[in-house]
């Protein structure tokens, strides 16, 4: 049960936190956060996490960890080269 609600609960502090640091940057730079906008900076910051997941050798706990919120954070164009 605790690790289910870590996988679950940390990925959804990490799109919480980002949220948050979205909407700050937009309020520090004088300019209305979008929706659109928040999904590519959450897309930019996963792909962040990915990257780092590999450089680690913890690719698969990475892919564990973020089977759930995949299909929110990947295309179909980049799910195909990936």
């Amino acid at each position: 049960m605790i690790v289910f609600y870590r996988l679950i609960n940390g990925n959804f502090f990490f799109i919480i936190l980002y949220t948050k640091q979205y909407i700050y940057l937009c309020l520090k730079q004088k300019r209305i956060p979008t929706l659109c906008e928040l999904i590519h900076f959450l897309k930019f910051k996963y792909k962040i996490e990915k990257y780092a997941s590999i450089q680690k050798l913890q690719h698969s706990t990475f892919e564990k960890w973020w089977s759930t919120w995949k299909d929110m954070f990947i295309s179909d164009q980049e799910g195909q080269s990936i």
